[in-house]
């Protein structure tokens, strides 16, 4: 993919493994700070890294009151079995561990997730540019506190990732 107005702009240098996940567009990192004033936890931005072995990264986060693990933190790259926002990117990409699983994930549009550490909790949705996944955004929090309230976090969290999805399917 080449520079422009995107939400995540991903470079490769031309050799598996060297990518430089560059970050969220103006417009999709006002709409990650609101999401994370409305919800009240942390918001992170997911790149897929679809070279050699499928991986994710992140690549961008606002953090919640609640603040967030280290485990999360922009730069950390993790394999797309790791999380729901692996998974999300999975069940787009149609190949992986437990196909049964992945389609009712692709089904629902979203996946839950004990992680990235024991005492958190990850609800995380695609960023589609039309079929293809290209991220995942997510929600992050303490799992006593956020168990209860996934179903509030699913239907804003899907309606980012779907404005994202236009503006980058409005610059193919």
């Amino acid at each position: 993919m080449g520079h422009g107005r995107y939400a995540l702009s991903l470079v490769g240098e031309g050799r598996p493994g060297t990518v430089d996940a560059r970050s969220a567009s103006p417009e999709t990192r006002q709409e990650m700070h609101s999401l994370r004033e409305r919800l009240g936890v942390t918001i992170c931005l997911h790149a897929a890294l679809l070279v050699d072995t499928p991986l994710q990264t992140c690549i961008e986060w606002c953090r919640g009151p609640q603040g967030a693990p280290a485990e999360a933190c922009p730069g950390t790259v993790r394999p797309l079995t790791a999380d729901a926002a692996g998974k999300v990117i999975l069940a787009h990409l149609g190949n992986g561990c437990d196909p049964g699983d992945l389609r009712r994930v692709r089904a629902r549009g979203y996946s839950v997730t004990v992680g990235p550490t024991s005492d958190h909790l990850m609800v995380a949705a695609p960023l589609l540019q039309g079929d293809v996944p290209l991220g995942a955004l997510s929600v992050i929090g303490r799992r006593e506190e956020c168990e209860s309230r996934i179903p509030a976090f699913v239907a804003p969290l899907r309606d980012v990732c779907a404005s994202v999805g236009a503006r980058l399917s409005q610059h193919r």
